[in-house]
């Protein structure tokens, strides 16, 4: 008899079994609004790294531009840079945008 974890929706569809990835988060943490690193000693446990990055502020609006940070990770090592750039009309720089980076592997 065949031995293991399944995980099925209301449709008896499998939604997660083992042979199925799943993602670990080591680390969340805000950017600012300065370059900078992180260092996530963790993402060295043998698995692929991800990071994704969301917006930490609820005052967004549609019509205003932002600088968000350019994230990369080379081994445990997580930066993030912002590249300035200036409105079409005013020539004055958008502001940057600080959020909220996420480190794991998976």
């Amino acid at each position: 008899m065949p031995t293991g974890l399944q995980v099925f929706d209301a449709s008896g569809r499998i939604m997660l079994d083992t042979n199925t990835r799943l993602g670990r988060i080591y680390l969340t943490f805000s950017s600012g609004v300065s370059n900078g690193l992180m260092s996530v000693p963790a993402l060295a446990d043998g698995g692929e790294p991800f990071v994704f990055v969301e917006d930490n502020s609820a005052d967004l609006t549609i019509a205003t531009p932002y600088a968000y940070p350019n994230v990369t990770v080379s081994g445990t090592t997580v930066s993030w840079s912002f590249v300035d750039f200036s409105y079409p009309t005013a020539g004055n720089l958008v502001p940057r945008r600080a959020v909220n980076i996420s480190a794991g592997t998976f």
